[in-house]
């Protein structure tokens, strides 16, 4: 690859630009999806509207989504450099086809930048017009150049100051490696990372929810025809795959919220690893490969699947803002898994087994909010509607659930829909403490700030509760197996 060194004696003013250059996302990208996930008749209004204008639409997105300067996820190489430069008197330019709504406070919030070039609601600042513009303010005056895109190419052949590829955008970095005078690479993007970035931003870990579709046919003991379980498998998968497409979708809907959140800042959208179109097209593939194995397994795991994405997107657009009101849609994530394993196996819904679970399920999402709110006291809470002041009544609720779990299971245990499955039912009355013994144990590692704001996480990296699943598993078993006691 054709480099030289970062420049340190030439003193030719340095214009930045700012989407995926010194910022690692694309500002009006992250807008219109943003703004189309929470209000899409706005977003189709303003572009009928402004459909004459491409300036005059991106200002008006600019006017309607905010963007938070001190959040958003800057490019830490790009960054150093520029301090570098600014620190020894070279006059910085930040020029940018993004509106000038976002990029002045930008400039403001970076300290070092000595101009600021944006569009506006008449001019788009792209291409010739970006140069035109550089051209009214430094006249013949040379500049160097840090850019990206296949739009910067005329103002990179103008740079006759210096050139400098911020990322790995194919084109400008071959147009680049043909001109004289060579250019520096910084950043580069890296093909690995960004399948990483992809992955992550599926979220894997989560897929061990959907092993509640499995839970029917370990309690059941086999009274099922073992075929089905090709079936249930299937539609694990396809819940997996629809599932990550909802995560990709609710991040990109809550990105100035992951932004401000200590732990969620860190996902792969938040971070900027993972560009908004990356994230749409991979959404698109893995809700394409779900109903694909859902149309293959029966039309009831379709259904399914069409029913958690239409919660999911009521969650998104509006409950996730309702206190108490989410916290009921996440038990019913949770019991949609577990009612479409006992659809695709065949077996009978027990009220009392789906009430136990059901008591559970909501203890883990009120689990959920009350890390949240404690561990977020000292930051902003956006698109929350709990306050600090919450934490208490978080907490009695959550623990109020787990006995209720528990005096529910223990009445499961005593039904007659035992009798049929377990030669030793009486047994299985053991599984009551045990639950409820972990259970509080989860809420007083909480209490005490040790809890993670995903009870997934937590409990999977819990040796309590793999301690409590393993003697739970040999109470089953001895119930299971023993004569009858």
């Amino acid at each position: 690859m054709q480099s030289i060194s970062l420049p340190t004696l030439d003193q030719a003013p340095l214009v930045v630009d700012l989407d995926r250059s010194l910022l690692r996302v694309d500002l009006l990208h992250e807008a219109l999806a943003r703004l189309g996930l929470r209000s899409p008749r706005r977003l189709i209004r303003l572009a009928w509207r402004h459909r004459g204008s491409l300036a005059a639409f991106k200002t008006a997105v600019a006017e309607i989504v905010p963007m938070d300067p001190a959040k958003l996820p800057y490019e830490p190489r790009v960054i150093a450099h520029l301090r570098e430069e600014s620190a020894r008197g070279r006059r910085l330019i930040l020029a940018t086809a993004s509106p000038g709504i976002w990029a002045g406070p930008i400039a403001e919030h970076l300290g070092f930048f000595a101009d600021v070039l944006a569009s506006d609601g008449q001019r788009n600042l792209k291409r010739e017009r970006k140069l035109a513009a550089l051209r009214e303010l430094l006249g013949e005056e040379p500049f160097a150049y840090l850019g990206d895109s296949n739009d910067d190419i005329p103002v990179f052949d103008a740079a006759t100051g210096g050139r400098i590829l911020a990322g790995s955008s194919p084109r400008p970095l071959a147009h680049l490696r043909k001109m004289e005078g060579g250019f520096n690479h910084i950043a580069p993007s890296s093909p690995g990372a960004r399948i990483l970035a992809m992955i992550r931003a599926c979220r894997p870990v989560h897929w061990v929810k959907n092993c509640l579709i499995f839970v029917p046919a370990i309690t059941s003991w086999g009274t099922y025809d073992p075929k089905l379980l090709i079936s249930a498998t299937l539609a694990f998968f396809a819940f997996s795959f629809i599932a990550s497409a909802v995560y990709l979708v609710n991040d990109l809907a809550d990105l100035a919220a992951d932004r401000a959140h200590p732990d969620k800042r860190k996902r792969p959208l938040a971070a900027g690893l993972l560009p908004v179109s990356n994230a749409i097209v991979l959404a698109a593939c893995l809700a394409t490969a779900a109903f694909s194995l859902a149309a293959f397994t029966g039309p009831v795991v379709v259904g399914v699947l069409l029913l958690y994405i239409v919660l999911n997107a009521a969650y998104t657009i509006r409950l996730k803002e309702m206190p108490l009101a989410d916290i009921a849609l996440l038990s019913c994530f949770y019991l949609i898994r577990l009612m479409l394993g006992l659809a695709v196996l065949g077996l009978p819904q027990s009220v009392w087994f789906i009430g136990f679970m059901g008591c559970l399920f909501a203890e883990l999402a009120h689990w959920k909010r009350y890390v949240e709110v404690i561990t977020t006291a000292s930051t902003s809470s956006k698109r929350r509607s709990y306050t600090p002041a919450d934490a208490n009544v978080l907490l009695a609720f959550g623990v109020g659930f787990s006995f209720t779990a528990a005096i529910v299971l223990t009445l499961y245990l005593r039904s007659d829909e035992i009798s049929p499955v377990y030669t030793s039912p009486k047994l299985l009355a053991i599984l009551a403490p045990i639950l409820l013994l972990h259970n509080l144990g989860m809420w007083l590692e909480a209490s005490r700030g040790n809890g993670a704001s995903d009870p997934i996480h937590f409990v999977l990296k819990s040796r309590k509760f793999w301690a409590a699943g393993i003697a739970a598993a040999i109470v089953l078993a001895a119930a299971r197996l023993l004569p009858y006691a």
